[in-house]
């Protein structure tokens, strides 16, 4: 009882120390690209997993934003997610998005089935043994047809984490080791709820006076899209002390301009 008591303490404590840690990242960096460069190398040493990326949305596209320890081949064969179809132009679903191959695409489109082991209910996919997986696996399990280039590289150990956003997944974390057995069910819930700490830490704040009032942020008029607002929240969201949460419920309001943005933000600036 007591070894059992102690490793239980010792859990929280790394849980502690993991989210101090990563809230001081967040709050530090300048931008978008500071905080992934260091996440990545946060996530690597707190995992010790040999190779650990970040993927997010381009356009159409998830390519790797960010990665540490991944061959440069590797990256470059599985940067783009998107299907492309014999004539060369991208393959899209029913509602018209566009396809995403390999367990990433899964991961980010949210097809998981959490009753399967390597799945959470959280929509993670994570296995200690990719051999093994697709031994004792089907497509249809695995909810895909997938590349397998992990496996074929010798990765046995791979867990995806998404970034999601409410209802929007924007990106995820990548982590490959050849080790076997790298991975629990304790260490992937730690991952997701560090990257939940992620979203709900990127905030955006943009200057009034320097927006034209009836805007549109996404699409025509400043044509900005989701991986834009992240950057552009990471440079300013410290210079007028307002804070907007991705889980804000007003979000669709605040963001359906660049006025309604203003006003929101002339109406609560702390600085």
């Amino acid at each position: 009882m007591e070894m059992e008591l102690n490793k239980a303490w010792e859990k929280g404590a790394e849980a502690r120390e993991a989210t101090i840690e990563l809230l001081r990242l967040c709050n530090k960096a300048g931008s978008l690209t500071e905080l992934m460069r260091d996440l990545v190398l946060f996530f690597r040493h707190l995992t010790g997993c040999e190779a650990v990326g970040v993927r997010l949305q381009r356009g159409d596209d998830f390519p790797y934003y960010e990665t540490r320890g991944f061959p440069e081949e590797f990256v470059l064969a599985e940067n783009h997610l998107c299907a492309i179809d014999p004539s060369g132009d991208t393959v899209r679903d029913d509602a018209g998005h566009p396809a995403l191959d390999c367990m990433c695409g899964n991961i980010l489109r949210g097809r998981f089935d959490p009753s399967k082991p390597f799945f959470t209910a959280r929509g993670s996919f994570w296995s200690s043994c990719t051999t093994e997986l697709l031994a004792s696996t089907t497509e249809a399990d695995r909810q895909a047809k997938t590349r397998n280039r992990c496996n074929g590289e010798g990765y046995e150990s791979v867990a995806l984490v998404p970034l999601r956003s409410q209802r929007e997944t924007f990106g995820l974390f990548q982590f490959n080791d050849k080790r076997r057995g790298r991975f629990t069910a304790e260490r992937i819930a730690l991952l997701e709820e560090l990257a939940g700490l992620i979203t709900t830490e990127l905030n955006l704040d943009v200057q009034p006076a320097d927006i034209a009032p009836e805007a549109p942020l996404y699409g025509e008029g400043l044509g900005l899209d989701s991986i834009d607002i992240l950057e552009l929240a990471l440079v300013v969201s410290r210079r007028y002390g307002v804070r907007l949460r991705s889980d804000h419920e007003d979000n669709a309001v605040i963001f359906a301009s660049l006025s309604h943005l203003a006003r929101f933000i002339a109406q609560n600036r702390t600085k």
